[in-house]
């Protein structure tokens, strides 16, 4: 050998040692590796992280930010932006596949409405999902959710965690009595009071069986009719 080596055999060298050839144009720098622009990675079966598949393709939803229907105005999420690829955090929505703020760069972004209003032929309101798809855009209704609860007896609704009495809803003087626990009314009271007690009934009873003799007490006049002014008490021995 003259100790001369060969073009071929110092380009496998540096292939072996991980070197790129300075006239070796088809290799990536390992600086491009998983950065936007470059190449993505393999995992250790040799297929590409689900981090760096395309949204279209693994079908997932990303939260993307607040809308404003009546001016097309989205505030977005830190994720959307980058998705989109800008630094901005606000941008006008648009019905078309411009960039950046048309459908298809935002398939599979979804925006949260906060003032209603119509975009895109849909009209939206509070508390509705705006969704972008390969194709354009739709919505997702939940106007059927609880904004907020008033009771009968209340003049303003309530949001949050409401507690509810029985004032709230006009029954104030409604508790949870048992039913063995709960009074009678004042009327009711007063109608007893006016009858004969136990103890004058047995009295009654006592004096009667002293007499030995059955008798019969009518109340009313000769002729059946019974009235205030002719109540006639008559004790007639039936022996």
């Amino acid at each position: 050998m003259d100790g001369t080596a060969s073009a071929g055999t110092n380009a496998a060298k540096f292939a072996q040692e991980g070197h790129v050839h300075p006239t070796d144009t088809s290799r990536e720098s390992v600086a491009n590796k998983n950065v936007a622009g470059g190449y993505a990675g393999l995992d250790p079966e040799g297929k590409l992280f689900m981090n760096q598949m395309p949204q279209a393709i693994t079908q997932s939803m990303t939260y993307a930010g607040t809308f404003n229907a009546s001016t097309a105005a989205a505030t977005l999420s830190v994720n959307a932006q980058t998705i989109l690829g800008t630094s901005s955090s606000a941008i006008t929505l648009t019905n078309n596949t411009a960039a950046i703020t048309g459908y298809t760069v935002n398939n599979g972004n979804i925006y949260r409405v906060t003032t209603a209003g119509t975009f895109a032929g849909i009209s939206l309101a509070v508390g509705d999902f705006l969704l972008a798809t390969a194709s354009g855009w739709v919505s997702q209704d939940n106007t059927d959710v609880i904004t907020g609860v008033k009771g009968n007896a209340e003049s303003s609704y309530r949001t949050g965690n409401v507690n509810i009495t029985p004032a709230n809803i006009g029954l104030g003087s409604v508790n949870n009595t048992s039913d063995a626990n709960k009074p009678i009314s004042a009327a009711q009271q007063t109608a007893l009071d006016a009858k004969a007690s136990q103890s004058d009934m047995d009295g009654l009873k006592t004096e009667v069986e002293a007499l030995g003799t059955v008798y019969v007490i009518n109340y009313g006049d000769s002729t059946g009719t019974q009235s205030d002014s002719d109540l006639i008490l008559e004790i007639t021995n039936v022996i």
